[in-house]
């Protein structure tokens, strides 16, 4: 089971990217973006009980443009220990005023009895999967977003 900390913020953080993805990128686009992004992190665990506060260790933030031309925020979160803990989460905006958000989450193959990844995504319409399994490091997961951009 996820940690509340890391679950809600990939849902808040994705919300975020398909209500006002202009907002998003005021906000989180490097460098003052990687503060903003620790502030709100930090402040999610306030009232949640310690098992589940998450320290924010390893939050990044990077802007990247993808071969299409779509610009992207690409947030490194916290190392996800938990299954629907995401590795990434992108901020994309397809087409201007358009937010699209897309994750690397940690996973579980049922078929291999082994950890995997899950490539997901949000737009207006919900979550919805993008059948990929990148490996969990950040060039697999762009290159995957890529793909489905394509």
């Amino acid at each position: 089971m996820p940690r509340d900390h890391h679950f809600k913020a990939k849902y808040l953080l994705s919300a975020m990217a398909v209500q006002d993805i202009g907002k998003c990128f005021e906000r989180f686009s490097p460098p003052a973006g990687q503060s903003y992004l620790q502030d709100l992190w930090d402040g999610m665990g306030l009232d949640m009980p310690a098992d589940q506060r998450v320290d924010g260790q390893g939050l990044d933030v990077v802007r990247h443009e993808f071969t299409n031309g779509c610009p992207a925020l690409v947030l490194t979160l916290p190392a996800p220990q938990e299954r629907n803990e995401a590795y990434f989460l992108a901020m994309l905006q397809p087409q201007p005023g358009v937010g699209l958000a897309m994750a690397l989450e940690h996973s579980w193959n049922p078929m291999r009895q082994e950890p995997s990844t899950a490539l997901v995504g949000w737009s207006v319409q919900g979550r919805f999967n993008c059948g990929q399994s990148p490996a969990p490091d950040l060039p697999s997961f762009l290159s995957a977003v890529e793909t489905v951009l394509a």
